[in-house]
């Protein structure tokens, strides 16, 4: 009994089984709606299953999640490297109104800038890039700078008690001393270039990709594939969240050794 009250208990901790037997439960539950309760026109496991099969035996699926998977590391690449400039750099007062103005672009439609990207670029791929860097990037610019700000006066001066020069405490106390809040930021934005991709892949046909084919599916009104290809998206940006978390975990073994849970 005292269990099943532990699991309505705010911040009680439980073990990892008990926590499996719930997802499995849960897991069921809504399995289970979905194949009695969901409307005929929703297709169910099994078609999507066969739809599955068919995609990645004969339809290509697996070519254009590699073509997918490129594209979206190369534009996170970029965007990582601008936003960390970016970020960094509103530590010089002079630079700050930039990084205000990047933050406050996350306002800003994508299908207005699409025509403006597209006079900007010599390729689609150029385009796709372009699209999805902007696209992260003003979303990622906001977290790095929240997580620099975070950084308290008392932490700076107890920095420039030991290393005196004002650089120093920078790349100590932020470049260093942040670093694994900003592989979390990185982590945790990488979710919108993920689903960004079915409109960067969907405005530009011409290199295959996943958006491609799933658009392709859905005007042939194809149910069973578009949803095989959603689920083959979603178990990908799972395990790449995984990936990240391994990451971060191996690189800094040290940043959740603060988290405490009863």
């Amino acid at each position: 009994m005292k269990k099943i009250i532990d699991l309505f208990t705010p911040n009680k901790k439980i073990d990892k089984s008990t926590f499996l037997i719930m997802a499995f439960g849960q897991l069921l539950f809504v399995l289970c709606v979905w194949i009695f309760m969901a409307p005929d026109l929703i297709p169910r496991p099994l078609g999507i299953l066969k739809a599955w099969a068919n995609l990645a035996s004969t339809g290509g699926l697996i070519q254009d999640l590699y073509i997918s998977l490129k594209l979206c590391f190369h534009a996170l690449l970029i965007s990582v490297f601008v936003s960390v400039i970016i970020a960094y750099s509103t530590l010089l007062p002079f630079f700050r109104p930039m990084g205000f103005i990047a933050s406050k672009a996350r306002f800003l439609p994508m299908i207005g800038l699409s025509f403006v990207f597209t006079l900007l670029s010599t390729t689609g791929y150029d385009l796709k890039i372009k699209l999805l860097v902007f696209g992260m990037s003003v979303f990622i610019v906001e977290s790095m700078i929240k997580i620099i700000q975070s950084v308290t006066d008392n932490e700076y001066n107890h920095a420039r008690t030991i290393f005196g020069n004002e650089w120093k405490v920078v790349y100590e106390r932020v470049v260093l001393g942040k670093a694994h809040e900003i592989l979390s930021a990185v982590k945790q934005n990488f979710a919108i270039v993920w689903t960004m991709l079915t409109f960067a892949e969907g405005l530009v046909r011409s290199d295959g990709g996943v958006g491609a084919m799933m658009l392709n599916e859905n005007k042939h009104l194809q149910l069973d594939s578009v949803f095989a290809i959603q689920m083959s998206l979603f178990f990908v940006g799972i395990l790449i969240d995984y990936l990240f978390g391994l990451l971060r975990s191996t690189l800094f073994p040290y940043a959740d050794l603060s988290i405490k849970k009863r």
